[in-house]
């Protein structure tokens, strides 16, 4: 078994969306054995990510639990990728992050999160003890 773990969830959801259709349509033509294992990123502007720039409006959270919605519907996680080194404890307070990760809350099942800062991950063990 080939487990693909893919980036920027959010940016390339309409290609995997694509994939994934054709996949279930056309089974004979993909390799056998071969698997979205997970997708990893983050929303845009949110302050507690450490990878790369991610700019735009901060995003709707109908649209984030719709995103949510359909990598469930798919059985595929999403690994939050919140790992920026320099956050303090007054960061661990933006309200847009926190209240993404509220919602992440509710998908427990398929969110988890890749952190770095031990005051990031404390503040997410204390408040989002769900969201590993």
């Amino acid at each position: 078994m080939k487990n693909y773990h893919c980036p920027n969830f959010l940016e390339n959801r309409n290609v995997f969306e694509s994939i994934l259709m054709l996949q279930k349509d056309y089974p004979d033509v993909f390799v056998k054995d071969v698997s979205i294992a997970s997708a990893f990123g983050i929303f845009p502007n949110m302050i507690w990510n450490g990878g790369g720039f991610f700019c735009g409006p901060q995003y709707d959270f109908g649209a984030v639990k719709e995103t949510y919605d359909f990598y469930r519907f798919y059985s595929i996680p999403i690994k939050l990728t919140l790992t920026n080194p320099v956050l303090d404890e007054i960061d661990c307070l933006d309200k847009y992050c926190n209240a993404i990760l509220t919602i992440s809350s509710d998908y427990s099942d398929i969110v988890e999160a890749l952190v770095s800062s031990p005051i990031l991950e404390n503040h997410i063990r204390t408040f989002f003890p769900d969201i590993v």
